[in-house]
Formats: structure tokens, C-alpha cells, sequence
């Protein structure tokens, strides 16, 4: 819904430039465009968010601003290439992800939820990780602990390219790892 209000606004913004340059003879029909351009990268910037060294929201921020040029496109009457466009942004929101998971997807910290045993379990667990080719990050040990379990917020990095089945089976075999869960 967003990127339709955007690309609304922006195509209301070009006609009404187009209209006042037709009807009353004066200004530059591309004026109110060319603040759209520049208006939108505020709405963009604030989509933006680090969240535990992930940056999220550029392709939030990206969609916005390519869904506004082609709002410009279709305001001014150049529906063919808004057409185009519209093809192509589907397309590479779609389809591509699967080809940048192709050459990122292994070397991206992720989060896993721990419960282990007790806090002695912890050094085992980092050394079992290292041996295996993972580098283990930040640990989050949670505030309130259960006198059964220690959970903690786990960061890994896998440069070693495993598959992710492959990395939580090895650590659900490892030993003081009660259960785990991958966090988003």
C-alpha cells in the first residue's frame, strides 16, 4: 500500500506541474517532480534501521523512491517506460533475492535462541563452534534465568557455507544445548 500511495502522490504531483504549465502558461512542468525526487528520500531515510549489525529497510527505502519515479512517469504521461519499470522493480523484489542469498547467505551473522544447561556448558559450546568453521559473535545472556536453564541470544557467522539444517542440527547435538530457536 505504501509504494501505490507514493507513486499516487508523485504521478498527482506531475500532472498538477503539467496543468499549471499548460493552463496557465508559466513555471516548469518538471519543478514539482524534481521535489518529489528529492522530498522522498526523507520518507526513505527514515525506513532505514540497524537492528543488532543488520542494516534493514534499503530495499523498503528503494522501493519507495523508485515507486515515486514511476508516479513521475505515469503523471507525465510516459506510460511505456512506467510500464517497464514497474516490470523490472517486480521482478527484482521477486525474483533476486534468491541470487543475492546465492552470494551473501553464508556470511551473515544470525541470531539463534539457547537454552543451555547451566553457564559451564558456554565455553564447550564457543569451542565446538570454532572447530566446525562457525565464528561465534555476541552472547546475550538473558536477565532472568531459570535454576533449570541459562537461555541466551546467540550471534553466528558461517563463512564455511553450511546449510542452515546443517547448522542447527550440529548445535542441538552439542553438549548443555537444551533447545534452540533461529530469531528473524
Amino acid at each position: 500500500r505504501t509504494y501505490m500511495l507514493v507513486c499516487m502522490g508523485a504521478a498527482v504531483v506531475m500532472m498538477t506541474g503539467q496543468y499549471t504549465y499548460t493552463h496557465f502558461e508559466s513555471g516548469d512542468p518538471a519543478r514539482l517532480g524534481a521535489q518529489v525526487i528529492s522530498g522522498i528520500g526523507f520518507l526513505g531515510a527514515g525506513s532505514i534501521v540497524s537492528v543488532k549489525a543488520k542494516v534493514k529497510g534499503l530495499t523498503t527505502a528503494a522501493g519507495l523512491w523508485v515507486a515515486a519515479c514511476i508516479g513521475l512517469g505515469i503523471g507525465i504521461g510516459f506510460y511505456t517506460g512506467a510500464i517497464a519499470a514497474t516490470a523490472a522493480v517486480y521482478l527484482t523484489i521477486t525474483k533476486f533475492k534468491a541470487v543475492e542469498n546465492l552470494f551473501t547467505a553464508y556470511d551473515t551473522w544470525f541470531r539463534v535462541y539457547i537454552k543451555f544447561d547451566s553457564m559451564e556448558a558456554i565455553p564447550g559450546f564457543s569451542r565446538a563452534l570454532e572447530a566446525q568453521g562457525l565464528q561465534l559473535g555476541e552472547i546475550q545472556l538473558n536477565k532472568k534465568q531459570s535454576k533449570d536453564f541459562t537461555s541466551a541470544v546467540v550471534m553466528i557467522k558461517n563463512p564455511g557455507r553450511k546449510s542452515q539444517d546443517e547448522i542447527i542440527d550440529f548445535l542441538t547435538e552439542q553438549e548443555g544445548v537444551h533447545s534452540l530457536a533461529m530469531l528473524p
